[in-house]
């Protein structure tokens, strides 16, 4: 992605998969993770949509999704110290 000592990244976009560009105080941040407001418009939509009909906790108990959280659990552990 990045040389090493680069203060930027380039990055996909995980609504549409387009790559762009990150600085990294932003992935410091949890920020980079959509190329535009369009597709952060898209996913926010979408979100809302599966937290109404009940969706959500069926797909944040899928084994996939509570690796993930554990993971950024641990790394919110790390920070805090």
């Amino acid at each position: 992605m990045a040389r090493d000592g680069s203060k930027h990244f380039y990055l996909r976009c995980i609504v549409c998969g387009r790559s762009f560009l990150a600085y990294r105080s932003r992935l410091l941040n949890s920020q980079g993770r959509f190329c535009g407001r369009r597709c952060f418009r898209q996913s926010l939509e979408v979100y809302s949509q599966l937290l109404a009909s009940g969706e959500l906790a069926r797909i944040l108990g899928m084994p996939r999704c509570q690796e993930i959280m554990d993971k950024g659990a641990r790394s919110v552990d790390r920070t805090a110290l």
